[in-house]
C-alpha cells in the first residue's frame, strides 16, 4: 500500500510530494490542474510506462529531460521510475535497479478505470474475464501458468483445425484443455467469492444504491 508519492517533472507537475491515505483518496480540481497526471504517476510506478501514452516526449515537462517518479510504502519499500528524453528509463526498487516490468506490478498491482469504463459492462465477456485473471495473477501466483498453458494448447488446437487435422490428434489436445479450463474456472470462482465481498464493503459507504455481481460460466 502506497503512503507516499513524489512527483518531479511529469507533464505539468513541477515538484509534488503527497501523503496517501491507506484505504480512500480523492483528487479532484479544475480541468488541467494535474489530477490525471497524478493517476499516470501511480501507474508508472506499477508497470513502468504511461496509459496514456509510449512516447517519453508528451510525459517530461517542457525545459526538461527528464521526470521522476518515487513512492514509498507502509513496509517501507521503495520504487522509482525516471524517464529522459533521449529514450532511456531507469527504474529502481528498494535501490536495486529493476528491468522487468513484471517485478513493479508484483510491487504495485494497479487496476486502472478510466473513461472506458463502462466496457466493462458493455464489452464481451473477454473483458470482464481479463479483470478476473489479472487479479488471480497478483493473488495466486501459480495461475499464471495455468493460464498460459492453457492459451498454449489452445493454441495448437486451434493450429490442428486451420490443418483439417484427424479427429484422433485432438483427443490429447482436448483434455488437456478441460483439465486447464477446470482449474481456470476452479481459481476464477474462488477469487470472485472474495473480491465480491470486498466490492460491496467498497462500495457501501459511497452510495445506498443496491448493488450485485454475479460470476456466470
Amino acid at each position: 500500500m502506497l503512503t507516499q508519492i513524489n512527483i518531479h517533472g511529469l507533464r505539468n507537475i513541477d515538484s509534488l510530494q503527497l501523503e496517501l491515505h491507506p484505504q480512500f483518496n480523492f483528487f479532484y480540481g479544475p480541468n488541467g490542474s494535474g489530477k490525471t497526471s497524478i493517476l499516470e504517476a501511480i501507474y508508472l510506478l506499477g508497470s513502468g510506462h504511461s496509459f496514456r501514452t509510449r512516447e517519453i516526449a508528451p510525459l517530461v515537462q517542457q525545459g526538461l529531460s527528464s521526470f521522476t517518479v518515487f513512492s514509498k510504502t507502509q513496509q517501507q519499500d521503495r520504487v522509482s521510475v525516471q524517464k529522459s528524453l533521449d529514450g532511456s528509463t531507469l527504474v529502481r526498487l528498494n535501490q536495486q535497479p529493476c528491468q522487468r516490468s513484471s517485478e513493479l506490478a508484483h510491487f504495485l498491482p494497479c487496476q486502472l478505470f478510466y473513461h472506458d469504463l463502462f466496457q466493462i459492462i458493455d464489452a464481451g465477456p473477454s473483458v470482464r474475464r481479463g479483470i478476473l485473471d489479472w487479479g488471480l495473477f497478483h493473488v495466486e501466483h501459480s495461475y499464471h501458468d495455468t493460464w498460459k498453458e492453457y492459451r498454449g494448447v489452445l493454441k495448437q488446437r486451434n493450429a490442428l483445425l486451420k490443418q483439417k487435422a484427424k479427429s484422433q490428434y485432438f483427443v490429447p489436445w482436448d483434455n488437456r484443455l478441460v483439465d486447464l479450463a477446470y482449474e481456470l474456472d476452479r481459481a476464477r470462482t474462488a477469487y470472485f467469492k472474495d473480491w465480491s465481498q470486498s466490492f460491496q464493503s467498497c462500495l457501501q459507504p459511497l452510495t445506498d444504491t443496491p448493488c450485485s455481481i454475479r460470476y456466470d460460466k
